[in-house]
């Protein structure tokens, strides 16, 4: 059995949307993070991706950010 979690970052989703609708709001956000912009559903969906295939077989007990280098600054 293999445990893994993704830990995703400020995602461009309707939770969100007061953040990506107000200007002043997303680029206070996109700040904070490395790649200076919020990430796309895409990037989270690509990384359930990859842990639901054999690539990460010998893959477990991780926890995967995918937040665009927030967790990093």
């Amino acid at each position: 059995m293999r445990a893994n979690s993704i830990c995703p970052g400020v995602i461009k989703t309707e939770m969100t949307r007061y953040l990506w609708e107000n200007a002043e709001h997303s680029e206070r956000a996109a700040e904070r993070v490395a790649l200076k912009r919020l990430g796309l559903p895409e990037g989270v969906a690509r990384a359930a991706l990859f842990f639901s295939t054999e690539d990460s077989g010998f893959t477990t007990g991780t926890e995967l950010p995918v937040d665009g280098g927030f967790s990093w600054r």
